[in-house]
């Protein structure tokens, strides 16, 4: 309180947490099909079946580095993950 006796200084509900991508997976999913727009604007001579290409080997690049990391104390699944995602949802978005 100040000497007026008032809690202005006190605000009222606490600020929201800031926009991350990864504390938002709709966001980063969106971001991600938007980026495949925007790609395939960017290269219209691209056909629909070579982003399917990239899509399906985004997913095989993620299944050999599941089946290869399985021993490992250490790993980095989560980030494999999210790139092999990222790579789907890229070439989805570019192959609409």
């Amino acid at each position: 309180m100040d000497a007026r006796g008032s809690d202005a200084d006190v605000p009222l509900a606490p600020p929201p947490p800031p926009l991350r991508l990864s504390t938002r997976p709709a966001l980063a999913l969106a971001a991600a099909l938007a980026a495949g727009i925007g790609l395939a604007r960017l290269v219209p001579t691209v056909s629909a079946g070579v982003w399917a290409l990239v899509g399906t080997a985004g997913a095989v690049g993620l299944a050999v580095y599941l089946s290869r990391s399985q021993s490992r104390l250490v790993t980095l699944r989560p980030l494999g993950w999210a790139l092999a995602v990222a790579a789907a949802t890229i070439a989805l978005g570019a192959a609409r």
